[in-house]
């Protein structure tokens, strides 16, 4: 709206007091204003033109009110100050032809007008900028999402002088009124805005929204403002329970367990948190259902069997873990209260099974040969209980049923013993113990008591085959009196049948021949029938008479075939302590592991019996072939009588396996076998591995080839022709009562040595000697002497030898 007010000179008649306040001079026609100046002003305006203007055919002129009032009530006069600010500007700019004027009240813009020229300076004046901010409420406040708008658009005008006097405010108020109200008055929209919030956000940012546009309602209408509020409770609660309805139907089954229903409910809250006074209709669904769910799970296990009790223990924890959020009091105090009751019952119901259980074992055996089945008793009831979760009943069981097996152990000993006393020991009695004592054996590592029963079967055993055999020759005619010679020995017939019978052999008959030329022995071997053997009557011997000498059927010689008849074979089976014959025949003294004292091979006799020992340790390896210790003692065998392509095999097996002595057996044959840096530091990691495995050669060996503060090793002279002469023996010497052959080492006839270690060679010497023999002063022996001397080697076998620097001087000991 455009409002028009005349400004002709003649409105400026009788101004009087009004034109005293010109302030611009008008003596005659300038260029320009010099400077931003009021040029009209009064206790209710002031006039001014904008700084910088100049004498042009448009100028824009300021009105500056104290009230909004002179807009409205007093528009003529604003119209006279006007017109005379006007005919001020036309005085001093006579090519002026459009003004236009802009209305501010206390600095905010109020409204805007023009005059022309060509309009007969008619002022032609918009409505005021409030008045038609209110014609644009109906299209900007639309819903209830946008009433909070609404005082953003009123708040320019809120502190400005009068503007309540206004027509313009009249005119917000009412379309602003009649807005409001028409949007309050539309209960499906308010519901739609409701459920819009309540979707967008948390429900009390929601709410604080829905406030806000309420606060706008309660300006125009209080009592509809009341009313909406009242209509949002109830629609937020019915909101909340159609949603919280979802949530619990789908938390709340007969599948869910307690503790996830309630951390289901919880992660609910903490995304879509609730009123405190809606938390009740939570708690109630939560409880109401817990004390559902307990009752089903009581109706499906109503007993005190393992099952049903599982399913309890399974419960009351879940009822332990279940978090119930803050404020569901009644759910709370339900599941805190069941989750006792469960403990409670628990306690009594195990306990009861546990004492029925102990009962049955209690009741199970009679004595130690019944000790499999309680163990199998106690076992199958403890795992019954582990199958169902009560590992500490499970193992108290088990302790239960071991109480009871020695209890049976102990008390049975000495009837096993009496027992023992009455059995006949031929090969099937005899079997029958050896297989007991490999079974008691076999239960000793369970229960110790055992072991007396392992030594009482053991002796019985001994006293039994001594029995046995004694009565074997005692069937014999002349028994007593009958010496048989094996070779290495004579035996009477009573010690020859017991020698068998150590391997099973039975003494099975002795015939002598008609007119004493010889006899028949017969003898029913473990694994080839009955062998008979002619022998030669020897004659008369100290207590009896002597056979030997002869052949068995099949042409074979006797004493060999007795050797191996009455030599016991091999057995890779290990006793008691888990000790082997390849153990005791070939076992490394320095490997911790080795259970057995050891063999020092280099110390070892002439006739020590290596065939045996690699035997022994055959049959150790068939036996089990993953006994790391055994394949190395082996291989170390084998190593050490220069079979070198037969050890290696088990050597590198049991280095494959990480075992230290064969780590520490490996690098020393790297050393001495190959060539090449490569050789020597393959040879240092596998010295460093046994060492770090604990292997104290190993570490002794690293130290010396790689001493503290060098990188490996210094390089120093090998050892001379002299200094291998003083470390060796220089003269050997064998014999008895004044007689015997000495061996005197002369000279190096040829040496070839490698460093070792830091301090130490590997040589091979082949050293020069003769040799001499003492014979008393009989012509005949010293010729026999002089003979010996004649062929003896002028020079040595080689001889591998470890040549270790020690100060000033050399030592050296066998590599062999």
């Amino acid at each position: 709206m455009t409002l028009r007010y005349s400004l002709f000179p003649s409105v400026f008649l009788g101004l009087g007091p009004v034109l005293a306040l010109v302030l611009a001079c008008v003596t005659g026609p300038r260029p320009a204003l010099a400077r931003d100046l009021a040029f009209l002003q009064d206790n209710s305006a002031k006039i001014t033109i904008l700084d910088g203007w100049r004498c042009s055919s448009r100028a824009t002129v300021t009105v500056e009110s104290a009230t909004a009032a002179l807009y409205d009530a007093q528009v003529a006069y604003l119209g006279t100050l006007f017109g005379a600010a006007l005919n001020n500007l036309l005085q001093s700019c006579p090519k002026l032809t459009e003004v236009t004027i802009r209305g501010r009240v206390d600095g905010t813009a109020w409204l805007e007008a023009k005059s022309s020229a060509a309009q007969g300076w008619q002022m032609a004046m918009e409505l005021p900028r409030l008045e038609q901010a209110a014609t644009t409420i109906p299209d900007r406040i639309k819903d209830f999402d946008d009433l909070p708008r609404l005082a953003s658009i009123y708040q320019p005008y809120r502190a400005v002088p009068g503007v309540a006097e206004t027509r313009a405010f009249r005119t917000f108020a009412t379309f602003a009124q009649n807005t409001v109200l028409s949007i309050a008055g539309d209960p499906a929209g308010f519901d739609a805005y409701v459920r819009d919030k309540l979707d967008e956000m948390a429900d009390d940012k929601a709410a604080d929204e829905v406030e806000k546009a309420l606060e706008v309602v309660a300006i125009y209408d209080r009592n509809a403002a009341r009313m909406l509020r009242m209509r949002f409770a109830k629609l937020r609660q019915d909101i909340m329970r159609a949603e919280w309805t979802g949530v619990l139907s789908k938390a709340l089954t007969p599948q869910t367990g307690i503790a996830e229903a309630a951390r289901q409910i919880g992660a609910q809250l903490q995304r879509r948190p609730v009123a405190a006074s809606d938390l009740g209709f939570l708690d109630d669904r939560l409880a109401s259902w817990i004390e559902r769910r307990l009752q089903q799970h009581d109706a499906a296990h109503p007993g005190t069997e393992l099952a049903d009790l599982a399913a309890d223990r399974a419960i009351a924890e879940a009822l332990e873990r279940a978090e119930v959020p803050e404020g569901l009091n009644a759910s709370r105090a339900a599941v805190d209260e069941a989750a006792l009751a469960y403990a409670g019952f628990l306690d009594l119901a195990l306990a009861e099974q546990l004492g029925a259980a102990q009962a049955i074992i209690d009741e199970t055996g009679t004595g130690f040969a019944d000790v499999d089945l309680v163990v199998e008793t106690g076992l199958a009831l403890s795992e019954e209980f582990r199958n169902h979760g009560f590992d500490e009943i499970a193992d108290t069981l088990s302790e239960h049923a071991g109480a009871r097996s020695t209890r049976l152990i102990e008390a049975g000993l000495a009837g096993y013993r009496a027992e023992l006393d009455t059995r006949e020991m031929d090969r099937d009695g005899i079997a029958a113990v050896q297989a007991e004592i490999a079974a008691f054996a076999e239960l000793s590592s369970d229960f110790p008591g055992f072991d007396a029963y392992v030594e009482t079967a053991e002796a019985a055993l001994v006293s039994g085959r001594a029995r046995a055999c004694a009565g074997h020759a005692a069937a014999i005619e002349n028994g007593a009196r009958i010496v048989i010679e094996t070779g290495d020995s004579a035996r009477p017939l009573a010690a020859f049948a017991c020698a068998l019978y150590d391997n099973d052999h039975i003494l099975a008959g002795f015939d002598v021949a008609g007119g004493g030329d010889g006899a028949v022995l017969s003898i029913d071997s473990a694994d080839q029938g009955v062998m008979e053997f002619t022998l030669a009557d020897l004659g008369p011997t100290d207590g009896g008479q002597l056979y030997g000498a002869g052949t068995d059927a099949d042409g074979m010689d006797w004493d060999a075939t007795i050797a191996e008849l009455l030599i016991r074979p091999p057995s890779g089976v290990p006793d008691r302590s888990g000790i082997t014959e390849c153990d005791l025949l070939a076992g490394d003294p320095s490997d911790p592991d080795q259970p057995a004292p050891g063999v020092k091979l280099e110390d070892t006799p002439p006739d020590y019996d290596f065939d045996r020992a690699i035997d022994a340790c055959i049959a150790a390896v068939e036996h089990d072939p993953g006994a790391t210790r055994q394949l190395y003692q082996l291989g170390r065998v084998l190593d050490f009588l220069g079979d070198a392509e037969n050890a290696q095999p088990y050597i590198d097996a049991a280095a494959e396996r990480a075992y230290p002595p064969a780590l520490h057996l490996k690098a020393t044959q790297t050393l001495m076998t190959q060539e090449g840096d490569d050789a020597f530091f393959d040879a240092i990691d596998l010295y460093r591995e046994a060492s770090k495995l604990g292997f104290a050669p190993a570490k002794a060996e690293l130290a010396a080839l790689v001493p503290p503060g060098t990188e490996l090793y210094r390089e120093i002279p090998e050892p001379t022709d002299k200094d291998v002469m003083g470390a060796v023996r220089s003269k050997i010497c064998e014999g008895f009562a004044g007689m015997g052959a000495c061996v005197y080492r002369t000279g190096v006839a040829s040496k070839k040595c490698f460093q070792v270690a830091a301090e130490a060679f590997s040589c091979e010497v082949v050293l020069t000697q003769r040799c001499e023999m003492r014979m008393g002063n009989d012509p005949l022996m010293r010729l026999l002497s002089d003979m010996t001397a004649a062929s003896c080697p002028r020079r040595t076998d080689p001889l591998f030898l470890r040549m270790t620097k020690k100060g000033n001087s050399w030592t050296a000991r066998s590599e062999m």
